[in-house]
């Protein structure tokens, strides 16, 4: 039965259940917001953002945001282990306002203007990265044993929202 499926790769009801008791867990409320905004830009990124570029420039503009996100990661994850994750996460909501007001700056004034939808990639590759390096680290953090249900409410309101 149980063993079986989670050997398959299934779910278990008592791990439905432990990641919906997530939604009592004080700490994780909190995070509850960043968690959806986290989802929400990630549907802007993936969606909405690429085609902007237009087919010549696409893989260009995403190995932009790639390469800057792998970057900030990296440099990130070290950078918050000095001077903590508030700071990271400070700038990966700068690099998102950055972002969207370039965004809306380019539509507006300059729609024929590539680069700086170059400008915008690195922007949100950076901010993404913050937010996801940083988040997944304060999630493991508040649930150092039992883990798998505060990732799975992470990767559930990431989702839903």
């Amino acid at each position: 039965g149980r063993e079986a499926a989670q050997g398959r790769g299934g779910a278990s009801p008592s791990g439905l259940w432990a990641t919906l008791g997530m939604f009592t867990d004080h700490r994780m409320l909190l995070l509850a917001f960043i968690m959806c905004y986290s989802g929400t830009s990630q549907s802007f990124i993936y969606g909405k953002f690429p085609p902007l570029f237009g087919p010549t420039m696409l893989g260009w503009g995403m190995a932009c945001f790639g390469v800057f996100g792998v970057t900030a990661a990296v440099c990130g994850g070290r950078l918050s282990d000095v001077i903590g994750r508030r700071p990271i996460l400070a700038l990966s909501a700068c690099m998102h306002v950055t972002a969207y007001s370039l965004v809306v700056l380019r539509n507006s004034y300059y729609p024929q203007s590539t680069w700086l939808l170059f400008v915008v990639a690195g922007c949100l590759g950076v901010g993404d990265a913050g937010w996801n390096t940083q988040l997944n680290a304060i999630v493991g953090m508040f649930h150092p044993t039992h883990s798998e249900p505060a990732f799975g409410y992470f990767k559930l309101l990431q989702a839903t929202s």
